[in-house]
């Protein structure tokens, strides 16, 4: 299994964050002893070689290409979005995470998982 970046499809600027719970996903993985996860820094070698620079950015439209460069019969993903409400004081936003499962050779979704945080601000 490989663990690809989670699109941030919000304004705020979380990507900290995001990579903090893909952290916490392979940890889970990798201490279940269910799959074997390859290293995020091979990974990022077969995105720059796919890609054709060595800063290369992860493109999900080449999932396909990197999975089967890297072995990995799954890949792990997600993003968040958002929702914004606005009144005359006070501002609510809602968040919405999907973490998925898919595999490689036929892009089906094998698992998902989705959270919501609900957020108030004056």
């Amino acid at each position: 299994m490989a663990a690809f970046p989670f699109s941030n499809e919000t304004t705020e600027h979380i990507e900290p964050q995001l990579q903090a719970i893909l952290s916490e996903a392979e940890t889970w993985l990798v201490e279940s002893n269910t799959v074997t996860v390859i290293a995020r820094e091979r990974q990022n070698q077969i995105v720059g070689e796919i890609e054709g620079t060595r800063n290369a950015v992860f493109n999900p439209a080449h999932v396909a290409q990197y999975g089967k460069q890297l072995g990995a019969q799954y890949f792990l993903t997600g993003k968040v979005s958002t929702s914004d409400e606005r009144t005359e004081d006070a501002r609510r936003v809602q968040y919405f995470f999907f973490m998925q499962v898919i595999e490689v050779e036929t892009g089906a979704i094998r698992w998902q998982h989705k959270a919501y945080v609900t957020k108030l601000l004056r």
